[in-house]
């Protein structure tokens, strides 16, 4: 996974290189917004812990199939529910196809390990699945956010002004279907 990591400014006793490092962080931002997202590829990854302590991460996750109460007699206690959804297809009236550079057993598999595993019980592998989703059509009410602006002049004056924008309240939809793969299973790890 792509980690991304933004350094804040310095103080600075002018105010005109204080706000050119504002607007540098304010770039920095929206680059890091487009190019660090969390599922460039519309991959889902749902983690319900069953435990508070965080544990280091292993070089390897086995799977197993014996019941709860045998590995729980053998030392090992559930640590969580981890699930990976890939979205392969989203249609409506026309249709969109994304593509994943490995399955999602193969990122459960990763995820395990870096959230301390040793065994995982697969309750499911790659399974296809359709599903309807809501697409946003059209907006039918908005409301006005009115906020006051505050700006800075080339000269070093300090200006404000009101602007105003508008956000939807209220959307129409459609609804669509969507085909995804989804992996998931229990996390064990020795106590």
């Amino acid at each position: 996974m792509k980690k991304c990591l933004l350094r804040g400014c310095v103080p600075f006793h002018n105010h005109r290189d204080t706000g050119i490092c504002i607007s540098i962080m304010l770039c920095m931002m929206f680059i890091n917004s487009c190019f660090c997202s969390s599922s460039p590829q519309k991959q889902f990854i749902r983690y319900k812990a069953f435990t508070k302590n965080e544990f280091s991460s292993t070089s390897d996750v086995k799977e197993t199939r014996l019941s709860d109460r045998r590995l729980i007699r053998q030392g090992y206690k559930k640590i969580g529910l981890l699930s990976v959804s890939h979205l392969h297809k989203r249609c409506y009236k026309e249709c969109e196809n994304f593509k994943h550079e490995s399955s999602s057993m193969d990122v459960l598999l990763e995820e395990a390990m870096e959230r301390g595993a040793q065994l995982i019980k697969i309750s499911a592998r790659n399974r296809p699945k359709k599903e309807p989703w809501k697409k946003r059509l059209k907006c039918l009410s908005y409301r006005t956010i009115t906020y006051n602006f505050l700006g800075m002049t080339p000269d070093g004056r300090s200006t404000r002004e009101t602007r105003s924008y508008q956000e939807c309240i209220k959307w129409e939809y459609g609804t669509g279907i969507q085909t995804i793969d989804y992996s998931s299973g229990s996390l064990w790890r020795k106590q």
